[in-house]
């Protein structure tokens, strides 16, 4: 009996970035047996990268101007190159996997956010809490 797996070996998207700095997001994957059908990047469940390797197109993009990625430095999606950040760039990032066949999926996410220097850090970090409890929690207002 085979058992195929697909699984996120290695996923980084920052916490905390400075506006105009320039980071990495990695989603490195490991198919053990399975075939890959889909990988794609999402910010706040928008999705903005795709990469199908058995699509004549393998590479689509669903540009959003916050996120000013260099697409010819991000080649598979496993890793995509992002310059310049700006606060708008903040959000909730996820990497999807999808293997062929079986259309098993896995995920990964984190919150990102970009500080514009003239917001302390300790109001950014109660903004990512509150961000974190209305994606994933129970957010009632009194």
């Amino acid at each position: 009996m085979r058992i195929d797996c697909l699984r996120i070996s290695k996923f980084y998207v920052p916490t905390i970035l400075s506006s105009g700095d320039s980071t990495e997001f990695i989603c490195n994957y490991e198919l053990d047996g399975d075939s890959l059908y889909s990988l794609k990047w999402y910010k706040n469940e928008s999705e903005f990268y795709r990469y199908e390797p058995n699509n004549k197109n393998k590479i689509q993009i669903f540009p959003l101007q916050e996120i000013p990625f260099e697409v010819s430095k991000s080649v598979g999606g496993t890793t995509l190159v992002i310059s310049r950040v700006v606060p708008e760039t903040s959000g909730k990032y996820k990497c999807e996997l999808s293997a062929d066949g079986s259309f098993l999926t896995v995920q990964k996410e984190q919150m990102l956010i970009v500080t514009d220097g003239t917001t302390s850090l300790t109001s950014n970090i109660v903004f990512y809490l509150v961000i974190t409890i209305g994606f994933f929690g129970d957010f009632q207002t009194i």
